[in-house]
């Protein structure tokens, strides 16, 4: 019987073990079995172990976590001992502490880490970029939003399967939109008025921006009455470019002819 262990069953007082019987060692309060915690009664009467267990402060070997590994190896570990963990693949990143020590007061190892699959970098958009939704890696379930260059707005994906404009990493390691169509996409707008009245005062009748291929109309405000000479709109070709000149207000009036 192991010192500070007990079997099961004890021994019977008067007969013994019969043949072919098993017994179980087991340790007395958190120390652990350093050997068999078996031993089995063979057909000629002897033992099948001949060594009897220790009962040891020790930790048994660290726990194993799915697609990774730990070092150094070990079948105990004293108090105190760190393992170190790693993933075995580029997919995979460690979430978690890298470290699992074992504890003197219950000798069982600190928690392990996970090896979680992780996302390349998500489908970029011209002219925009992507923010992610906390952290600093893309583990399964992050997911980034797309916003817009300045002097661009931010355009729904054309598929419609993407309304929130954002993607996400899938347990699969890739990202749920990869597709043009499924991505958002940035379009070129003009972010001021169109060339101000200098004759006289006018207004646009709408307020920027203005997205590319949006047309402006002007209205007089002053002389008055007024009269607006040169085109009575404007077009805004490219990001931040007016196709005409500004009109001019000039007092007058409209001669009705029948």
């Amino acid at each position: 019987m192991p010192v500070n262990g007990t079997a099961s069953p004890s021994v019977p007082a008067s007969t013994g073990y019969d043949l072919g019987s098993t017994i179980r060692y087991t340790c007395t309060g958190t120390n652990n079995i350093i050997g068999s915690s078996i031993n089995i009664c063979q057909n000629d009467g002897s033992w099948r172990y001949t060594a009897i267990p220790v009962c040891s402060s020790v930790c048994y070997s660290a726990p194993t976590i799915l697609n990774g590994d730990y070092m150094p190896k070990q079948i105990y570990a004293n108090p105190g001992t760190s393992v170190y963990y790693n993933c075995i693949s580029p997919s995979y990143q460690i979430r978690g502490s890298t470290q699992a020590t074992c504890q003197a007061t219950t000798l069982t190892w600190t928690s392990a880490p996970v090896c979680q699959r992780v996302c390349g970098n998500p489908p970029g958009i011209t002219n925009g970029t992507y923010t992610m939704n906390g952290g600093n890696a893309f583990f399964e379930g992050a997911k980034v939003n797309y916003t817009c260059s300045k002097s661009f707005r931010l355009s729904a994906a054309s598929s419609g399967s993407n309304p929130l404009n954002e993607n996400s990493c899938l347990s699969s390691g890739s990202w749920q939109h990869t597709t043009p169509t499924d991505l958002p996409s940035c379009e070129p707008l003009c972010t001021s008025n169109p060339p101000s009245i200098t004759v006289g005062s006018g207004i646009p009748t709408t307020s920027p921006p203005y997205a590319v291929g949006d047309t402006v109309a002007y209205n007089c405000t002053s002389p008055s009455p007024a009269l607006l000479f040169g085109n009575t709109s404007n077009l805004c070709e490219v990001f931040e470019t007016w196709k005409y000149p500004a009109p001019v207000c000039r007092q007058g009036y409209y001669i009705l002819t029948t």
